[in-house]
């Protein structure tokens, strides 16, 4: 169980018959709220493994094969902010992830991905990762909405082509660790990035300009050098003017 969070998969996977579960939860604030307040108390179970650990390093390190892995609500939105490319999960959904979690499997195991996905690009992009990593296009457990929604996807080592359409999936940018970016539809920079970029250069190139205008001058005597601006007292503006010196 990547993902644990509270302890709600680890739940459900005990009452379904589950004889040990590895829950693997990155947050120990998270997996103690679990501990304290879950009313079915999964955690303090005997058949349950709670490991604080990111998910992707608890897997290098996994010998035990696996009935079932779920990548359970990986998912950092909260702790950062929506403009941000870098979370904690960005390297537990690339192709070597999911690779790493296929050889994990038994010979009848299945992995099982869901989220809300927002976007209906992004759940594309989780299903060309799956299709390159296994080689196996993942089917749908539910059925997604189009525009982006809660979706379940699984893939197995049984053969298993219900519901695997392989459509469009090829064209796709999937996140690998070379380039562990799945919430990016396209590579290159994003357009608000671009945009904030451009205008944070315009607006110091105005500033250099003003501040390396003379605001006045000095007499000039006779014999002295050419004149020297005076320069704005503020203290931001110091590094401009040794720059001027310079030049």
């Amino acid at each position: 169980m990547l993902g644990a969070g509270t302890g709600n998969d680890v739940v459900a996977a005990l009452a379904n018959g589950a004889t040990h579960v590895d829950a693997v939860e990155i947050d120990p604030v998270i997996a103690e709220f679990g501990k304290k307040a879950h009313p079915a108390r999964p955690y303090q179970d005997s058949r349950v493994n709670l490991v604080i650990d990111d998910g992707r390093a608890f897997m290098s390190r996994a010998k035990d094969r696996y009935d079932l892995i779920v990548f359970a609500l990986p998912d950092s939105v909260v702790k950062v902010s929506s403009m941000s490319q870098l979370r904690l999960e960005n390297y537990l959904l690339t192709e070597q992830a999911v690779q790493k979690a296929y050889s994990l499997l038994t010979d009848s195991g299945d992995i099982v991905f869901y989220n809300y996905y927002r976007q209906f690009w992004l759940l594309g992009k989780m299903r060309a990762m799956i299709l390159n990593a296994t080689g196996k296009p993942p089917r749908f457990l539910n059925e997604p909405v189009s525009g982006g929604v809660f979706a379940i996807l699984k893939v197995g080592k049984p053969l298993d082509s219900v519901g695997s359409d392989r459509s469009g999936l090829s064209a796709v940018d999937a996140p690998t660790d070379s380039w562990p970016f799945p919430y990016l539809e396209k590579r290159g920079i994003p357009s608000v990035y671009l945009k904030g970029m451009i205008g944070m250069g315009v607006f110091v190139a105005l500033l250099m300009l003003v501040v390396s205008r003379p605001i006045g001058r000095k007499k000039v005597t006779p014999g002295s050098s050419r004149s020297r601006p005076i320069w704005p007292s503020f203290s931001w503006a110091w590094p401009f003017y040794c720059w001027k010196r310079k030049a």
